[in-house]
């Protein structure tokens, strides 16, 4: 409609349905226009509050409505509908109604649900069109992740429940590479044992070598480190309602430098197709496919640098998880 009208009190209520049978819902019709605003009655009317709390968005306490105005109404029916508690008795956090265990629904309709009920309007539906387009969006990735399989021979672990996902990466174990460095980093830390050793007989020159050898024993450490991380260490990424986290552990040790990000900064997935490009000496390099997720301005990625078994048919099928799991399609890069 043009202008378009918003209803401003929709709410179970004001919708009824008729004609319903066992293989039909019926005729949906939405009643009580007796609050219908149009735009163009908006911008010349004076301030006006109707509308049932609970259901009625942050902006329309104000007296301002938009066409995104009923689409918080309808989350919120929707969400009574779902766990036939009213809005208003639901806990809130930033004003905003939480949804997580509250009803047995899918994360990533919860996730659309979550769109339609942001009290922000930059981060709500902008129209009906774009929460319906999201919405059949949303069917099509469900379709398409349950019909993608995990890759025969995959090492990588997938949990995952209405209340989180979690996905194991566990170690690389013995490969090639890491034989070369295990008897590079042998030799090196022993020719500094060696040095050291004879560097500290020397009493007046001691403290001299010994604060000049530092740099080459952390280096000498850093491929001891590498080599036991590659035996033993696993990387985890769990996603929840509240963040998601990532961390490195070793023989059950959390490490430091674990990654945290808010779950509802979540935005985008990405993939990167695999690539060669030369680097500053010109060199061809290989680039390889790469899984980012995006929270925000910090970012996550999943690649075979993260774990040198990881394949692209394994990235794939993790990213189609995750977009089933979040509700967010796959860009493409």
């Amino acid at each position: 409609l043009n202008p378009p009208v918003i209803h401003r009190d929709l709410k179970p209520s004001n919708i009824l349905l008729k004609d319903r049978s066992g293989h039909s819902i019926g005729n949906v019709y939405l009643i009580d226009f007796g609050s219908v605003q149009t735009v163009a009655q908006q911008e010349q009317a004076t301030l006006t509050i109707v509308g049932t709390y609970g259901y009625m968005p942050p902006e329309q306490f104000g007296g301002r409505t938009v066409a995104a105005s009923d689409l918080y109404s309808l989350g919120a029916t929707l969400i009574y509908l779902a766990t036939g508690i009213h809005p208003a008795d639901l806990p809130q956090k930033d004003g905003k109604i939480q949804l997580n265990n509250l009803a047995n629904l899918s994360p990533a309709f919860v996730h659309w649900l979550g769109q339609l009920i942001e009290p922000s309007l930059d981060k709500r539906f902008v129209s009906a069109q774009a929460a319906n387009q999201a919405l059949n969006t949303l069917h099509e990735m469900q379709l398409t992740a349950s019909n993608l399989e995990k890759p025969a021979g995959s090492r990588v672990q997938l949990q995952k429940s209405e209340e989180k996902i979690k996905i194991s990466l566990p170690p690389e174990g013995f490969t090639p590479k890491l034989i070369f460095l295990g008897a590079f980093a042998i030799a090196w830390n022993a020719f500094l044992l060696v040095w050291t050793g004879g560097a500290v007989s020397t009493l007046w020159m001691s403290w001299f070598f010994l604060l000049f050898s530092l740099p080459f024993w952390f280096v000498g450490l850093g491929m001891l480190y590498q080599i036991i991380y590659c035996l033993k260490g696993e990387e985890i990424i769990t996603i929840d309602s509240q963040e998601i986290v990532a961390i490195q552990r070793i023989w059950g040790l959390t490490l430091s430098g674990k990654k945290k990000m808010a779950r509802e900064h979540i935005n985008k997935l990405v993939i990167a197709d695999s690539y060669h490009t030369k680097d500053s000496d010109g060199d061809r390099v290989y680039v390889p496919m790469a899984l980012t997720i995006w929270a925000g301005t910090k970012e996550y990625t999943i690649s075979s640098k993260t774990k040198e078994y990881l394949s692209n048919p394994e990235i794939e099928w993790l990213a189609a998880e995750l977009s089933q799991w979040l509700g967010i399609p796959i860009t493409n890069k």
